[in-house]
């Protein structure tokens, strides 16, 4: 699924097409009660980040086995779009830009980055002895050993 990078980064660009387009409209509908207005639009922000950091590391890294450093590019790119959207907020009739919200968004983004990774099968444990740290190296030493 997904193996072609055009179409993995094109599913990347339209969502975060979705999420420009969200936060340009003037009017976001509330919800009668303040506080469940509050719940709703910031699970709104968990959601579309961690979907958004989910499908940069599949673009960024397909195949390839995870650790904490391969989370740390995806993060990064979901916590600047967040600002970066934010900031376009400016622009926006009755919308304002917030800290607390690009907030929002990165732990929504790092967590789903860890759920992920950790229920992926794909995640390399540091204390993990089924499979080599560097897949590269154990690839390597497999293909010098003697056959039989």
């Amino acid at each position: 699924m997904l193996k072609s990078i055009p179409v993995r980064w094109g599913i990347v660009v339209l969502w975060m097409a979705a999420i420009f387009y969200g936060s340009s409209r003037s009017s976001i509908p509330t919800a009668p009660d303040e506080a469940l207005d509050f719940v709703m639009k910031k699970s709104a922000h968990v959601g579309e980040y961690a979907i958004l950091a989910i499908l940069l590391l599949r673009a960024i890294y397909p195949n390839e086995r995870l650790n904490a450093r391969r989370l740390l590019l995806p993060l990064a790119l979901a916590v600047l779009y967040a600002a970066s959207d934010e900031f376009h907020q400016v622009w926006t009739s009755e919308r304002h830009p917030s800290l607390r919200d690009v907030g929002i968004d990165s732990v929504g983004a790092l967590v789903s980055l860890i759920v992920y990774a950790s229920c992926s099968g794909r995640w390399d444990f540091p204390w993990s002895s089924r499979r080599p740290r560097d897949s590269r190296r154990g690839h390597e030493q497999a293909q010098t050993r003697a056959p039989g």
